[in-house]
């Protein structure tokens, strides 16, 4: 019989390592990259700037490359955290993104620790590592300004295995698009 004044122990969240961190933005890098090059690959042919399959972008055009690239990248990481618990990346790595109060981090949450992101990615990571290895919790600048941690969950190993699987799929896909759009180009 139970006591009506016994709590259950709190569920522990076990924080998740740098090194899977790293593992896990490194998967989101390579999955988003196409993209990256999609969006460069656009601009310069709206600008008819492509010869052979190269182009060199200066300037205003540049910049706008480099907006595209940024904003696209600050907002996958937004929409997967906020709506997903976390990235593809972070997914396959078995890490969610999650309040410090142990709960789902708010779209604000998201934001936040997401606008920081550039910040922390300095020096490739760097920043951001150095941060998150001197911090109790793992965290990056990101998170501390947002309130958020990164925990381990575990996954059955039939979703571990069906997110590898896909993520090889979508990672190969894209670079096909992107071979096949500068084969064309």
């Amino acid at each position: 019989m139970i006591d009506a004044t016994h709590t259950l122990p709190e569920n522990p969240v076990q924080i998740a390592r740098v090194g899977d961190r790293a593992v896990a933005t490194f998967f989101d890098l390579i999955a988003i990259f196409p993209v990256f090059v999609l969006i460069s690959y656009f601009v310069a042919f709206r600008l008819n700037a492509i010869d052979n399959g190269n182009f060199e972008l200066h300037g205003g055009p540049a910049l706008v490359v480099i907006s595209l690239i940024g904003l696209f990248w600050i907002v996958y990481y937004i929409i997967g955290e906020a709506v997903f618990d976390g990235t593809f990346g972070k997914h396959m790595m078995g890490l969610r993104v999650r309040s410090s109060s142990r709960t789902r981090i708010t779209l604000s949450q998201a934001v936040i620790r997401n606008i920081l992101r550039p910040v922390d990615a300095i020096g490739l990571y760097l920043v951001g590592f150095i941060v998150a290895l001197r911090s109790k919790d793992n965290q990056r600048i990101g998170d501390i300004a947002g309130g958020t941690i990164v925990c381990e969950y575990k996954t059955r190993r039939g979703i571990s295995t069906l997110l590898w699987i896909t993520w090889l799929v979508v990672m190969f896909t894209c670079w096909l698009v992107v071979l096949r759009f500068v084969a064309n180009s």
